[in-house]
């Protein structure tokens, strides 16, 4: 099969004719797989516009390089800026959308329908940063009606910017939206019910009317609303946070036929744990969800910089062996 008819059939809970598909919600490790990194963040945005389109073009090269060799079924486009903490930029963004967009058609160009791309929309009120933690709850409270408004139009602008990558080559979306802590959701359930429910199905029906997949990434540990994510008509949750306590084996059998499961190699594994027990973990978790179709393997967050190669790799591995069906 090729790599995204095997995505398609998983997301359809059918079992793939050859082996489980995998995806990474996003790959850091050019350097140390390829010898090369993108383009991205400040470094792009002081190109001139002719050495701009070179970079788009050989950042598409490089991604679609690293999932060929890595053995992904999807490639993911890169977004806007985002903070992984206060004044912390993340590691891979381009800052405007026209690069943005000039890359998923870059991608698209080149790999046709072999691999399942997927662009970035959708948007829920999230865990706060601290700092901004104490003045959220004070709004949530006192101008519950205010944030409803913001929520539901921060989505429809979201949605638009979806559908113009969907009819730009992506074959669906990816939310990242993180709205748990390890204990549970952080929004309580009143709140969930005003914020985050309607524009979730709001998200689902406007993509599911397009025939295109939906995708939430959520760290933390968000058990109590997957019945709600489920019933929105979602295609498909990734993380399924271990380092949260979820169980991706139990979940995928309470979900299956509802909601594809993504995940959840555990990245603390990954960075820390011995050969022996990255390929146990991976056993567990390919053996445990991969019958039927209804699961995607990958890490449970970022493949991000300080995991060592050697050790993704052995998860590489690991998922060779064991990924296949019999």
């Amino acid at each position: 099969m090729r790599p995204k008819e095997r995505m398609m059939a998983a997301l359809r809970f059918e079992q793939p004719e050859d082996r489980v598909p995998f995806w990474e919600l996003e790959f850091q490790l050019y350097e140390e797989l390829l010898g090369q990194s993108p383009i991205v963040g400040e470094d792009y945005a002081k190109l001139t516009s002719a050495e701009k389109e070179r970079a788009i073009e050989r950042n598409a090269e490089l991604m679609i390089q690293a999932v060929e060799v890595t053995g992904q079924s999807c490639l993911f486009g890169i977004g806007g800026y985002w903070e992984v903490g206060p004044g912390e930029p993340a590691l891979l963004w381009l800052p405007d959308r026209e690069a943005q967009l000039s890359l998923l058609k870059a991608l698209k160009r080149r790999i046709g329908d072999e691999y399942m791309l997927l662009g970035r929309a959708g948007s829920v009120p999230g865990v706060p940063s601290g700092p901004r933690i104490a003045e959220y709850c004070y709004r949530l409270y006192d101008h519950r009606d205010e944030m409803i408004v913001e929520a539901r139009e921060n989505m429809e602008q979201s949605i638009e910017w979806g559908k113009v990558q969907c009819d730009a080559g992506a074959d669906g979306v990816v939310m990242a939206s993180d709205v748990a802590f390890n204990d549970g959701p952080f929004l309580p359930p009143d709140a969930i019910a005003d914020m985050i429910t309607p524009n979730v199905q709001l998200w689902a029906e406007s993509f599911n009317a397009m025939e295109k997949v939906t995708i939430w990434h959520t760290d933390g540990n968000v058990e109590p609303i997957m019945d709600m994510v489920a019933d929105a008509g979602v295609t498909a949750m990734q993380a399924v946070d271990p380092v949260a306590g979820m169980d991706i084996i139990a979940l995928k059998e309470r979900f299956y036929g509802r909601l594809t499961l993504i995940g959840n190699l555990n990245c603390v594994t990954l960075q820390f744990g011995s050969p022996e027990e990255i390929d146990a973990e991976c056993k567990m978790i390919i053996d445990g969800c991969k019958t039927g179709g209804g699961y995607v393997f990958g890490c449970s967050n970022a493949v991000f910089k300080g995991i060592p190669i050697e050790s993704y790799k052995v998860a590489l591995e690991a998922f060779a062996r064991y990924g296949v069906y019999d």
